[in-house]
């Protein structure tokens, strides 16, 4: 049995948060992992942001330590 393990960046959690859509996530996935980086650019918006909120509160059970980023990776400058 193939289990869907996803990795989520900051832009679908955003999206979702602010349609108010962001269990869907939960539901099209069996595993979820939101790198701890991800939270951090999340973390950095407005107070107010739905993203920041649910990070706060049922998401941070996904938020996991991402670890030094690997110099092959950080070579492609993805910003």
């Amino acid at each position: 049995m193939h289990r869907k393990k996803w990795v989520v960046n900051a832009s679908p959690l955003i999206i979702l948060a602010k349609v108010d859509q962001i269990l869907l996530l939960k539901d099209l996935c069996e595993e979820m992992t939101i790198p701890s980086g991800v939270k951090e650019e999340i973390d950095e918006g407005p107070e107010n942001d739905p993203a920041r909120i649910w990070l706060k509160s049922d998401g941070k059970k996904w938020v996991r330590d991402s670890g030094p980023i690997n110099p092959v990776i950080s070579a492609w400058d993805l910003g």
